[in-house]
């Protein structure tokens, strides 16, 4: 599978995503607050680029700003809410400095995260400490490109117990329609599914920062790994098992425990099909303990 096909499908994949989070109204009980909320912002490229495709719910549609720095988009959430954690999904012209504000009357803003090296096309999953506030403000200071700056999509949590809520997830392989950022989305009914093939399949999350944590869940799908172990990382490049299991089955969760260790990656390698000739992974969730 070549990589625009790649990106289409995880496009095609996220707009699901974004389409079953519409009905329901939120995805394991954390609401995206951003979700077609009331949006502003200091400029735009092209009419075909406004502000209100960033809380659009469909990572295919972005705001992209003016050719300038110190650019802003600022997201009116309709009332005051509780706020723990922002993702912030940018196209390849991101930010190379930036900040996420907050602010209760859309004058007066608080810094919650700042950014002095992005990187292009960066997925940043930000946990601040838990404040109220109604508005949210991406604060773009410098650009990484010639272009401006250019938002896929900004989405806005309660604080939440699943660190690994809505993180980026790679594979080594996916059916179509069972792509892997299904496995994080925190919906009943979702998930990634691969063939099983002659070697080894392994799906990846990727936290955004080194988190510090001891309990890893996994919810198989009916084409579940009967073989497979759980490894752990800092870096995404070298990696320890925290657990193997020879005997999975079908359908089950698979509560995994450990001494809690610092890492921002965790990858599954299925080496073995429960039934069938497919791996399917549900979700993966992550916990301090």
């Amino acid at each position: 599978m070549n990589a625009e096909r790649v990106r289409a499908d995880v496009k095609k994949c996220l707009v699901m995503i974004a389409m079953a989070a519409a009905v329901t109204g939120f995805a394991a009980g954390y609401p995206n607050y951003a979700l077609n909320c009331e949006v502003f912002a200091s400029s735009i490229e092209l009419p075909k680029y406004p502000a209100d495709l960033a809380v659009d719910g469909v990572a295919a549609t972005r705001w992209s700003s003016g050719k300038t720095d110190d650019e802003w988009i600022t997201l009116d959430l309709g009332t005051p809410r509780r706020i723990g954690r922002i993702v912030l999904n940018w196209e390849r012209s991101a930010g190379m400095r930036y900040a996420v504000q907050l602010s209760d009357d859309n004058e007066h803003y608080t810094d919650v995260f700042t950014e002095e090296d992005g990187k292009l096309g960066a997925y940043r999953v930000i946990d601040i400490r838990p404040r109220t506030a109604r508005y949210v403000r991406v604060d773009c200071r410098e650009r990484l490109t010639d272009y401006g700056f250019s938002l896929w999509e900004v989405e806005v949590y309660p604080p939440v117990q699943n660190l690994a809520f809505r993180c980026r997830m790679s594979a080594s392989g996916a059916l179509p329609d069972n792509l892997p950022p299904l496995a994080s989305d925190g919906m009943a009914g979702t998930g990634w599914i691969v063939a099983a093939g002659t070697k080894p399949q392994w799906i990846m999350l990727e936290l955004g920062s080194v988190r510090t944590a001891g309990k890893i869940v996994l919810n198989w799908g009916k084409t579940a790994a009967k073989k497979y172990t759980v490894e752990i990382s800092e870096d995404g490049k070298n990696f320890s098992s925290v657990y193997k299991q020879a005997d999975g089955k079908a359908g089950e969760t698979r509560t995994i425990t450990f001494a809690p260790k610092r890492f921002g990656f965790v990858r599954v390698t299925c080496e073995e099909p429960a039934a069938g000739e497919e791996y399917g992974l549900d979700e993966i969730e992550v916990y301090a303990k």
